[in-house]
C-alpha cells in the first residue's frame, strides 16, 4: 500500500462512521472540515481530513478529544491554532500572551477561545478511532500519510494559513508535528490492522448533533 491509497482508504473509512454510542479508551481523532474536499474522486464529495489527534496516558481519549470543544481556557493547542488564525482572517492583531496564562485573565481571550469552539463545533466532523495499544504510534502514521498525500490539497479559503504557527501555515493539516513523517507500505499496513472506527462525537447537546441522529434515523 502507498501513502494515496492510504489516504484514499482512511476518508473512506472515515466518511461512513456511525454516531458515536461508546467511547473507546484509547485511540485516535481526526477532523473533516466543512469547506475541505479530498482529492481522490472528483465525483464523491468526502470532506477532507485537516488534522489527527491522540493523547500520552492511558484512559485519556475521551478527555482529550473533547477538551477543544468543552474546555474554558486555551490550553488545548485546537483552540489556540484556530483562534489564532480566526482572528488573523479578520484582520486583528493577537494578543501575545494568547495561549498563556495571563490570557485567561484577557476578556478578549475568552472570547476568542468562544468563537474557536464555536467553529470546530460548527464546521469539523469529529471521528473517533480506537486503537488499543501503540496509539502515538498510530497518530504518527495518520500524520505523515495526510501530510503527503499527493492528491489531497488544501483549498484557497482554508483557514489554516491564516494561523501564527508557520508549520500549519504552510501545510494542509492542524498539526505541526510527525508532518515530515513519511509511512513506509509496511507501517501503512499494520496501521489499518490497528484502527477501529468507533464514531463520529458531537455535543449532546448541540444542534448539528440533533440533526445528524435525525438524518441518520
Amino acid at each position: 500500500m502507498n501513502i494515496t491509497e492510504a489516504c484514499k482508504q482512511l476518508h473512506e473509512l472515515l466518511n461512513g462512521a456511525p454516531v458515536l454510542r461508546h467511547w473507546p479508551k484509547n485511540g485516535l481523532y481526526f477532523f473533516q472540515e466543512e469547506g475541505e474536499t479530498w482529492g481522490h474522486d472528483s465525483n464523491r464529495v468526502i470532506s477532507r481530513i485537516t488534522r489527527c489527534g491522540s493523547h500520552q496516558k492511558s484512559g485519556r481519549l475521551p478527555g482529550r478529544a473533547t477538551e477543544h470543544r468543552t474546555q474554558n481556557s486555551n490550553g488545548s493547542a485546537v483552540v489556540r491554532h484556530f483562534g489564532s488564525a480566526l482572528l488573523a482572517r479578520e484582520g486583528r492583531d493577537l494578543h501575545e500572551h494568547w495561549g498563556g496564562p495571563q490570557s485567561r485573565e484577557c476578556e478578549d481571550c475568552r472570547k476568542l477561545v468562544g468563537q474557536s469552539r464555536s467553529y470546530v463545533s460548527n464546521s469539523t466532523r469529529e471521528v473517533i478511532v480506537e486503537v488499543e495499544k501503540e496509539w502515538e504510534n498510530a497518530e504518527t502514521t495518520a500524520i505523515g500519510l495526510l501530510s503527503h498525500c499527493g492528491v489531497c490539497r488544501r483549498s484557497q479559503s482554508w483557514l489554516g494559513q491564516h494561523t501564527r504557527n508557520e508549520v500549519i501555515k504552510n501545510g494542509k493539516i492542524w498539526n505541526d508535528d510527525a508532518v515530515d513523517h513519511i509511512p513506509t507500505p509496511e507501517e501503512l499496513d499494520r496501521f489499518f490492522t490497528m484502527i477501529k472506527v468507533a464514531g463520529i462525537y458531537f455535543r449532546r447537546s448541540s444542534s448539528v448533533f440533533a440533526r445528524l441522529v435525525y438524518e441518520l434515523s
